[in-house]
């Protein structure tokens, strides 16, 4: 059989690829163009949209959202959240998409 090098010579990684939208808590961006960008909208609480909101701005201000395939992305569940979730948060944070 070979050496798994041998084997798949001719696979290459997949190339990142154009999305409209980023998915919810998990993104990677420059540190600059975080800042220059305006960091998250500060009138948003809590959290809830802010993808949208981000995703949006990125494209406004000539920046594009790419899925990068075979990336990893590690996440903690817990069993229950250490904080209160509150339901008109997000709802607001909504209507200032729209």
């Amino acid at each position: 059989m070979g050496a798994a090098s041998n084997r798949n010579s001719s696979y290459h990684l997949p190339d990142p690829f154009p999305m409209p939208c980023l998915s919810g808590g998990i993104l990677a961006m420059w540190r600059d163009w975080w800042k220059e960008s305006g960091e998250y909208d500060d009138q948003m609480t809590e959290w809830g949209s802010e993808q949208f909101e981000m995703s949006l701005r990125i494209w406004r201000c000539g920046g594009s959202v790419e899925a990068v395939p075979c990336s990893r992305v590690g996440h903690m569940f817990r069993g229950q959240r250490p904080y209160s979730f509150h339901g008109e948060a997000a709802a607001r944070n909504k209507k200032r998409l729209i």
